[in-house]
């Protein structure tokens, strides 16, 4: 069986959602569809959460603009897709559609907004487009089956970013799946369930939620591929707006995820597919709108031990300290990029933008404004050699402030220190190289 997660881009429309069913349709497994609210829509419903509960101004109007987008636009999707399953599908509409508004008008009463009920208000968008798309399916006379994803991912009561009880989501996801022989389950990402001794309320589980009900119905029910459907190609190698020669990178390492999100990359957040990693169910990254493209490989193993270079990313604004004793115990502050001993010298990079000086640093004059180029790959730490030589051959480099050079930050990264410089140039280099 594998897990296909579709993104809010690739589900945001009737012609996007015809996309879908027909990259599904090309699948001949047993497959799991997990999808996000359509494209936008979980920004209305936060906002129409929001000024619901504004004590200062009545949003009357505002309210009712929003709730009609958000009836049109769903509704507009089942006209221009449904045929034989319309009048069952809008019925089904209707009614999550008036569970909203009620919601709302509850919340308008009392102007209070609790996690609780913002959570209940955004799991709208996900029920939404399951809903809308399950009778897509049928429609197009597939065996889907709809599972509401509260009934599978149970969390505790942090509210707008719950944690799943990974215990209780294997037990409730064998036994749901046990009921169940279908060719396609269709489900919700982002939105899970706490009971509080007296009633089921919904949870959200946060940044990157939807790839986290992804890894972790596909761990449990021992997917052999988890698909994470986008609208590119992929991972891509830099940040194409400091790039000119971006690619698509075709296989990299989780530890490879982690460091490119830890500075700043806009990638799979690793906690989100972890569950997955440690099942050593392999990760693909792809393009619905471009579903020829290979995509990336996230591999759970690395099958090889062969250098290479993968992507590029930049960092401003830092500060480095290079001192003979330690100021800071490791990682202890939030504002801490790194800390270790290098070169028989204490090595720390803090982030400037939200780092205050005080009495703790008496050698303020130790600190050096820099950027940070993290550099990530396979086999780093197996080939010195040939990464010296990568590091050579970056000409722009040698007229360059290279303050330092850490090898440490991982198994899978090289960090460079520089002083003022154009880094957008040093990157694109750097990239044109790899």
């Amino acid at each position: 069986m594998i897990v296909m997660k579709f993104g809010g881009s690739s589900v945001a429309n009737a012609n996007e959602m015809i996309s879908v069913l027909n990259v599904i349709k090309n699948v001949v497994d047993k497959k799991v569809v997990v999808l996000s609210a359509c494209k936008g829509i979980t920004d209305k419903l936060e906002q129409i959460a929001i000024i619901s509960a504004d004590k200062s101004k009545n949003f009357n109007n505002e309210k009712e603009n929003i709730l009609n987008y958000i009836k049109n636009h769903h509704i507009n999707i089942l006209n221009s897709t449904l045929k034989n399953y319309l009048a069952v599908a809008t019925n089904e509409v209707q009614s999550l559609l008036n569970d909203l508004e009620n919601i709302v008008q509850g919340v308008s009463f009392l102007k209070e907004l609790t996690s609780a009920t913002k959570d209940a208000v955004l799991s709208f968008g996900e029920l939404l487009s399951t809903t809308i798309f399950h009778f897509i399916c049928k429609e197009q006379q597939l065996n889907s089956v709809l599972i509401d994803a509260r009934t599978l991912i149970y969390t505790n009561d942090n509210y707008n970013e719950a944690a799943p009880n990974l215990e209780l989501c294997s037990q409730n996801i064998k036994k749901e799946f046990s009921k169940i022989n279908p060719d396609l389950v269709i489900t919700q990402g982002f939105i899970g369930s706490y009971n509080n001794g007296i009633i089921r309320k919904t949870t959200t589980l946060g940044r990157g939620g939807s790839d986290y009900s992804a890894a972790i119905i596909g761990a449990i029910i021992g997917a052999e591929e988890i698909q994470i459907w986008t609208d590119v190609n992929g991972i891509l190698s830099a940040d194409p707006r400091c790039c000119n020669d971006c690619r698509t990178i075709k296989q990299m390492s989780f530890e490879e995820i982690k460091d490119l999100s830890f500075w700043g990359a806009k990638v799979l957040h690793p906690k989100t597919i972890l569950p997955a990693i440690e099942k050593n169910i392999n990760i693909k990254v792809l393009n619905t709108f471009n579903p020829t493209n290979e995509g990336t490989l996230i591999a759970a193993k690395n099958e090889d031990n062969l250098f290479k270079v993968n992507s590029v990313i930049a960092k401003g604004n830092c500060i480095l300290n290079i001192s003979n004793k330690r100021f800071l115990t490791e990682f202890d502050n939030e504002n801490v990029l790194y800390s270790g001993y290098c070169n028989r010298k204490y090595i720390t990079l803090l982030n400037k933008n939200n780092f205050e000086f005080n009495e703790k640093f008496p050698d303020i004059e130790n600190f050096i404004d820099c950027s940070v180029i993290c550099i990530s790959g396979a086999n780093f730490s197996n080939n010195s050699q040939k990464l010296l030589n990568f590091l050579s051959s970056i000409k722009c480099l040698e007229n360059v402030e290279v303050l330092q050079i850490i090898f440490e930050f991982s198994f899978s990264s090289v960090l460079l220190v520089i002083g003022s410089c154009d880094v957008h140039k040093i990157v694109d280099e750097i990239s044109k190289n790899m």
